[in-house]
């Protein structure tokens, strides 16, 4: 097995201002230590100073994976280039943490001959304005550019298949990226943070976006999601202010919690029609949102999904649906009147509450349980039918609903009895 053999500069390589590796004159003196890479994952220091034990070196056939000091960073200054080769040996991968922190570099081209960027290689290099990634690398490893804010513009080569997490978390001056063919999947929090991203095209070949990948991209007005993706996953353009219309394609059977909570500039959306629920907080807080359209495919609409829909004026259930979650709708002070489906069975627990434009709904007689506080805090609620199917209802169930006039139920039913129990006998009304 081919040893690896991985070398730290104590002074950086080639500082490019009037240098080349190849060009006369003035160059940085070096000094290496070098780690030879045992099959067991073990490093064994071995220094090479004199010309024969860089000859020595040379004889091991290894590959370098180059790295800084974190004494020697201030040094790093301007723009570096990295060679392709080290005393004969290829450079085949920017090492963890290599660059991190190099605040005084601007610039740095890699050489065709690394095929990774390493973990944090980059990491709070905030001088750092452009850098041009060649054919040859396939990986971009976690937070490999993390905290680059002064970085405006990238291009990822087709050679790409993988950006790790986080790759360009908080890399505030990016205001566009091209993302190649190559990748299928945009992993946990790559641009999360990228405040200065306005738009994005996610090409074909990804199959999913991974846990916060966009989240707090403020700057985002829009985005094109592909027909090959079928997996979104949780908070994936949370807090994207700017964001005002997503469509969904068809083809995605699955999204996870929170996918654009807060997004507080979305006026419209399109969802799935192969959806089966509205997780949990997905629309939680977009006080812009007006209108939507739950696909027939929707089973289950999960708790605080709309909760906070200050803008949301009404809304049609489809009757797919049997579950409304808990809060579910809590807070839409907008929201005057609701249609819930015959296949309703349960309404969760302060699923309705708070919702102040409320004036009247029915409840079908489907439904067996009503969850604690459903209702609360409904003030412009004035009448309610409740079926004789209802065999549990919660506490607080209709507090503080000042206007509520007549609770309409069955004599002798189950709910009879418990509206009694919970204090609301006054407002009983049979039908």
């Amino acid at each position: 097995m081919k040893r690896r053999i991985l070398v730290c500069f104590l002074v950086i390589a080639m500082v490019m201002g009037g240098m080349t590796g190849c060009a006369a004159g003035n160059r940085v003196d070096y000094s290496y230590n070098y780690y030879i890479e045992r099959s067991d994952g073990s490093l064994e220091q071995i220094n090479y100073y004199s010309d024969a034990d860089k000859k020595k070196a040379k004889s091991e056939n290894g590959e370098i994976v180059i790295g800084i000091y974190p004494s020697e960073k201030e040094k790093v200054k301007g723009n570096v280039v990295i060679p392709n080769k080290i005393h004969g040996f290829r450079v085949a991968k920017i090492e963890k943490k290599a660059f991190q922190e190099c605040v005084n570099l601007t610039s740095i081209t890699i050489p065709e001959s690394v095929t990774s960027i390493g973990n944090s290689s980059f990491w709070g290099c905030t001088g750092l304005t452009s850098i041009t990634i060649p054919d040859s690398v396939t990986e971009i490893e976690v937070y490999a550019f993390c905290g680059c804010t002064g970085l405006t513009s990238i291009t990822i080569p087709e050679s790409v298949t993988s950006i790790g997490n986080s790759s360009f978390l908080g890399c505030t001056g990016l205001t566009s990226i091209t993302i190649p063919n190559s990748v299928t999947s945009i992993e946990w929090g790559a641009f999360e943070g990228c405040t200065g991203l306005t738009s994005i095209t996610i090409p074909d070949s990804v199959t999913s976006i991974e846990r916060e990948a966009f989240a707090n991209c403020t700057g985002l007005t829009t985005i094109t999601i592909p027909d090959s993706v079928t997996e979104i996953g949780p908070y994936v353009f949370m807090k994207c202010t700017s964001l005002t219309s997503v469509t969904i394609p068809n083809s995605v059977t699955s999204m996870d919690n929170s996918v654009f909570s807060e997004c507080t500039g979305l006026t419209s959306i399109k969802l799935p029609d192969g959806l089966t629920k509205i997780p949990l907080n997905t629309f939680w807080k977009c006080t812009d949102l007006t209108s939507i359209t739950i696909p027939n495919s929707v089973w289950r609409i999960e708790s605080e999904a709309f909760r906070g829909c200050t803008g949301l004026t009404s809304i049609t259930i489809p009757s797919s649906v049997t579950e409304i979650g808990g809060a579910a709708f809590m807070g839409c002070t907008g929201l005057t009147s609701i249609t819930i489906p015959d296949s309703m069975t349960s309404i969760g627990y302060s699923a309705f509450k708070g919702c102040t434009g409320l004036t009247s709904i029915t409840v079908p007689n489907s439904v067996t349980s009503i969850g604690y506080s459903a209702f609360e805090g409904c003030t412009g609620l004035t009448s309610i039918t409740i079926p004789d199917s209802v065999m549990s209802i919660g506490g607080r169930v209709f507090d503080e609903c000042s206007e509520l006039k007549e609770i309409k139920v069955k004599k002798g039913s189950y709910a009879e009895s418990m509206l009694k129990k919970l204090g609301y006998e006054s407002k009983i009304v049979y039908y």
